[in-house]
């Protein structure tokens, strides 16, 4: 009998804290629809764009998150940086349009 209950209160934590690790996370994911969403309605997108405008915000996020938590100096840093943002827009600038390209510039200078 104590071996039931002390199963039921290990598996009801475990359970907690399963459910407490996705709300950390979904913050995170919900900013990253938002500015998806914002784009696809700014830039008047197909859904084929906004399909790989989100595909490549996303993984370039990836690699500019762990970037910033590198080691590296700070030059080196921003350097790497600016790459990945150079990548990133020359990824986009095949997704979009000449006017939606400037547009989404426009919109991530403010």
């Amino acid at each position: 009998m104590k071996s039931i209950v002390t199963l039921a209160i290990v598996a009801f934590l475990g359970m907690t804290t399963v459910q407490a690790q996705k709300v950390a996370n979904a913050p995170v994911q919900k900013e990253k629809v938002s500015q998806i969403d914002m784009l696809a309605q700014k830039l008047n997108l197909t859904a084929e764009q906004k399909a790989n405008v989100a595909k490549t915000l996303t993984g370039f996020k990836a690699t500019e998150d762990r970037l910033k938590a590198s080691n590296m100096n700070a030059t080196d840093k921003q350097a790497a940086l600016d790459k990945v943002a150079s990548r990133k827009n020359g990824n986009l600038k095949t997704y979009l349009t000449d006017e939606q390209y400037a547009m989404y510039v426009k919109l991530t200078q403010l």
